[in-house]
């Protein structure tokens, strides 16, 4: 496997669990030298847990995701928010990518999140949550 992914995958998670996380189960299957999959479920406190899905490859020596979906809910399941970028909603802008919020997962259009951006979307709510 080429270094460069499993170094992407390993900072990816590693950004993520800063975010507070109490566990963390993850699955890695490696596709060939140049792509991978890796699903994480990653819990914090009071039942909440995000549950990431990527496809990474090397394209031009450079890791991306080629496909990926963020979902951060709560402990009764309901949606806070998920990004993905599932070829559907062809009319959003920077289509595939978009964003679910809410538990009626209301769809909008946004730019592909980063790793850093997720985690403190997660920390901000979180730290919203407790003050309630």
């Amino acid at each position: 496997m080429d270094p460069q992914l499993l170094l992407y995958i390993e900072r990816t998670i590693d950004v993520l669990v800063t975010a507070g996380a109490e566990a963390l189960d993850t699955v890695f299957e490696e596709l060939d030298e140049t792509e991978a999959v890796m699903e994480a479920t990653i819990r914090f406190p009071q039942g909440y847990r995000l549950e990431s899905d990527m496809v990474v490859s090397i394209s031009e020596d450079e890791p991306m995701r080629a496909a990926y979906s963020f979902h951060f809910m709560d402990s009764l399941d309901k949606t806070v928010f998920r990004y993905d970028n599932a070829r559907h909603h062809h009319d959003l802008e920077h289509f595939p990518h978009h964003k679910h919020e809410g538990a009626d997962e209301r769809v909008v259009g946004c730019p592909q999140p980063s790793v850093a951006q997720i985690r403190d979307e997660i920390v901000a709510y979180l730290g919203n949550e407790a003050r309630l």
